[in-house]
């Protein structure tokens, strides 16, 4: 709250998944990148600092096709400018605004419980792993899925939906009339936390909304965090 009006001014393109630990890695092997701190992990006594998880062991198994999690606001925007650079392509993380709208603007499922054919959240067979409850569905998946594994939404994207809470550019100040109207970045070096959206693997279905932002600090590595990029213009 509250409401604002945002134009989205100057095109852009958006990645169609989240960024796999494939792309990841080599980012990593090129740069010798050797996270320190740890990563917040789901335990049996639930949420810990694990010093010794890190993208390569969040603290369940994954793929090379699963999205990278334990990655903080720091590494991503470290990995965009490798990215730029390798490529010659200049990428970024979203906006709060690119990103809102390459979601969709309303919900594209009609019932809670058809959410499961759109993302990876915590549904019926993950019951009490984090929430208490889980809408009657099912999508197949414990922890995070390999990226594009559910329908696509209205845009061409998977994986907005679930499976990893995805990094912004915008730093979260709260209320939504703190953002710039041009769709720009809100960011700067008072930032304390950073806006994160799409919710995760570990969210019930009923409460998920494309609305719902989730702020965390630049340096937070949690293995529910993961981003995508998009590419400031069209060719």
């Amino acid at each position: 709250m509250p409401r604002v009006t945002v134009h989205v001014g100057a095109d852009f393109q958006i990645s169609r998944t989240p960024v796999t630990r494939t792309a990841f890695a080599a980012y990593a092997a090129d740069t010798g990148f050797a996270p320190e701190g740890g990563c917040w992990t789901l335990t049996s006594k639930g949420w810990r600092q694990d010093p010794d998880a890190s993208w390569m062991s969040p603290g369940f198994d994954q793929t090379d096709a699963h999205p990278v999690t334990c990655v903080s606001y720091k590494d991503a925007q470290n990995y965009a400018a490798w990215l730029s650079r390798e490529t010659g392509v200049a990428v970024r993380l979203p906006t709060e605004a690119e990103w809102r709208l390459a979601a969709g603007e309303t919900a594209f499922w009609d019932q809670p419980e058809s959410i499961c054919v759109f993302g990876n959240v915590n549904d019926i067979t993950a019951k009490n792993k984090v929430a208490k409850a889980a809408e009657p569905c099912t999508d197949g998946y414990m922890f995070t899925s390999p990226v594009g594994s559910f329908a696509e939404n209205p845009n061409g994207l998977f994986d907005v939906i679930g499976n990893v809470w995805e990094w912004t550019s915008d730093c979260h100040r709260g209320r939504y009339d703190a953002l710039p109207a041009d769709a720009g970045p809100s960011d700067g070096d008072d930032c304390d936390a950073y806006a994160l959206r799409g919710h995760s693997w570990t969210d019930a279905p009923g409460p998920v909304r494309l609305e719902t932002r989730l702020p965390l600090p630049p340096d937070a590595r949690q293995a529910i965090a993961g981003f995508r990029l998009v590419r400031a213009t069209a060719p």
